[in-house]
């Protein structure tokens, strides 16, 4: 069995000065900051951000494509999961760096599908990346290019707070890259914070014997 935890949530935001409170814990995240003393929200753990910028489409068949081929390509960023989203509230678009989606095979290509959610006054509409950007945060000009790219695209919809969880694993190296690009952490995420990979090789009681006793308990209880 084998345990991945990742930076879930990070936020981006503009011209604004924020405290940050605590220290990120594998699997967590720090608080936001506020907007100004004394400033008071009904979403306190929300950023708000000011953003400028225009927006860069790409069409569904050719940023799946470029998803599918990406070593962070998730499912979540496809535009089937978009579409399904968009029966339940949020509005999907896309934003990517320059040429993605034109050559898929090139893994340094980036881009990001948003969802569009509004909320009650004063905020407006939050965006968020689930699982995105799909990018290689190493690669600093092409992390950096997205996050312009999707911070334009946030901001052309007016968007209070642009929210990303990224595949990737919640390492030191990947958290200051984060912030190099501009984000901060958050203390609650949208997607669940760990993945487990269980080694499903071999016959099936070898794998139930791996298990806790309760476990295979309730196993068997569903069948």
């Amino acid at each position: 069995m084998r345990v991945q935890i990742f930076h879930s949530a990070f936020a981006q935001y503009g011209n604004i000065k924020l405290e940050c409170r605590g220290v990120a814990q594998p699997g967590s995240a720090l608080r936001s900051g506020r907007r100004g003393p004394g400033f008071k929200s009904p979403l306190p753990d929300f950023f708000f951000l000011y953003m400028s910028a225009p927006q860069n489409p790409v069409p569904a068949q050719s940023w799946d494509d470029f998803v599918n081929h990406h070593p962070n390509g998730h499912l979540l960023q496809l535009n089937a999961w978009g579409e399904l989203k968009s029966k339940f509230g949020w509005k999907p678009v896309r934003a990517s760096a320059p040429g993605a989606g034109e050559r898929p095979e090139r893994s340094e290509l980036t881009g990001a599908q948003l969802l569009l959610r509004r909320f009650p006054p004063p905020l407006g509409k939050l965006a968020y990346a689930p699982r995105g950007p799909v990018m290689d945060v190493r690669d600093a000009p092409a992390a950096s290019a997205i996050t312009q790219s999707a911070v334009t695209l946030a901001r052309k919809h007016r968007a209070f707070a642009l929210v990303i969880e990224p595949e990737m694993l919640d390492t030191p190296e990947n958290a200051q890259a984060l912030r190099g690009l501009g984000f901060a952490p958050l203390d609650w995420t949208i997607q669940p914070p760990r993945t487990i990979w269980v080694d499903l090789r071999g016959e099936e009681d070898a794998i139930l014997a791996r298990m806790k006793s309760k476990t295979r308990y309730n196993i068997n209880l569903a069948r």
